[in-house]
């Protein structure tokens, strides 16, 4: 069984219904939606207040299982923005 799940326009494929690491591969955790969010808004900014000094970003999502954080970045930062995931 399969969920789509979508957030900040972007949707993922979520295999399975359980969104705890304890009981599934793919991890989605919807609790941390308000943690993403910040973090969308926080590059977002500092993007647009000019002190990057670099034409393009890189960023690290590190502890995302799904990549949605990486994928939002990609959809909303108004930079060239690299993303680099653990999977």
């Amino acid at each position: 069984m399969s969920e789509i799940v979508e957030e900040h326009d972007v949707k993922i494929n979520i295999r399975g219904t359980v969104h705890t690491p304890k009981k599934n591969e793919v991890i989605f955790n919807p609790e941390m939606k308000v943690n993403r969010s910040l973090v969308l808004c926080a590059l977002a900014a500092y993007c647009e207040s000019g002190k990057c000094l670099n034409d393009t970003i890189r960023c690290l999502d590190a502890l995302g299982a799904t990549g949605v954080s990486g994928l939002s970045w990609a959809r909303h930062v108004s930079k060239s923005l690299t993303t680099h995931s653990h999977l």
